[in-house]
C-alpha cells in the first residue's frame, strides 16, 4: 500500500476554501491536535482526513455520517479525491466492506476530477524556495529539484525562482567563504610581520 506523508499544519484559510470530497460542501474546518498532523473536517457530512505533503492523496481518520458509513476499509488509507468521489458513487456492498480499496478503471470526467485539491492554494513561494535550495543541499541535479518541486504542485514561475534562490544562496554562501579566507590571510600577514617585527627588535637590542 502507498505511503505518504502528511503535512503537519494546515491553515485556516485553506479551509474555508476547500470543497469536501465526499459531499462537495464548501467550507471545511482544521482540527489541531497536539503531536498529530492537522486533520480537515467537514461539517455536513463530518468526514475528517489529512492531507499528503503533495496535495495529491488524503486518509481518511473519521468516516462520514452518510454515504460510505460503513466503509471500514477506507479507514488509514491514502486514496486521491478521485479515488474516493469513485467509492463513494458506487452502491455499497457486502463485498466492498473487506475488500482492498480499487483505483477506478475509467479515466475520471472533468465533473469527477472536482477535488479538494482544486480548491487548496499551492505552496508558497517561502515553502518552494526553502524545499528547493534544501534539495539542493543533499546533492540534487537541476533537474532532480525541478521534478521534485513539480510532482510537489509548485507552478513553473515558482519553480524558476526557486532555482534562482538555490543560485543566490550559492553565491551567499560563496561570498561569505571567501570573506573569511581573505580575513585569515589578512591575520597570517598581520602575524607575519608582527613576527618579523619582534625579530628585528630582538636584534637591534642585541
Amino acid at each position: 500500500m502507498d505511503t505518504y506523508e502528511p503535512r503537519g499544519r494546515l491553515p485556516e484559510e485553506w479551509a474555508r476554501r476547500a470543497a469536501c470530497p465526499v459531499c462537495q460542501s464548501i467550507g471545511l474546518e482544521i482540527n489541531h491536535a497536539e503531536g498529530s498532523p492537522d486533520r480537515m473536517v467537514c461539517s455536513g457530512c463530518r468526514v475528517s482526513f489529512e492531507i499528503a505533503l503533495d496535495f495529491t492523496h488524503l486518509r481518511l481518520v473519521r468516516l462520514p455520517d452518510r454515504q460510505i458509513v460503513n466503509r471500514i476499509d477506507l479507514i488509514g488509507c491514502w486514496v486521491t479525491p478521485v479515488e474516493l468521489r469513485a467509492i463513494v458513487d458506487q452502491p455499497l456492498t457486502a463485498k466492498q466492506l473487506t475488500e482492498p480499496v480499487k483505483k477506478p478503471v475509467e479515466k475520471p470526467s472533468i465533473t469527477e476530477s472536482k477535488s479538494i485539491l482544486a480548491t487548496l492554494p499551492k505552496m508558497t513561494q517561502d515553502e518552494v524556495n526553502k524545499r528547493a535550495v534544501h534539495l539542493a543541499a543533499l546533492g540534487n541535479s537541476t533537474e532532480t529539484v525541478r521534478v521534485a518541486l513539480e510532482r510537489a504542485g509548485a507552478t513553473a514561475e515558482q519553480i524558476a525562482r526557486g532555482q534562482a534562490e538555490i543560485v543566490r544562496v550559492r553565491q551567499q554562501k560563496f561570498n561569505s567563504q571567501k570573506t573569511g579566507l581573505w580575513v585569515i590571510a589578512i591575520l597570517a600577514i598581520l602575524a607575519l610581520l608582527a613576527f618579523g617585527a619582534w625579530l628585528f627588535i630582538g636584534g637591534a637590542i642585541q
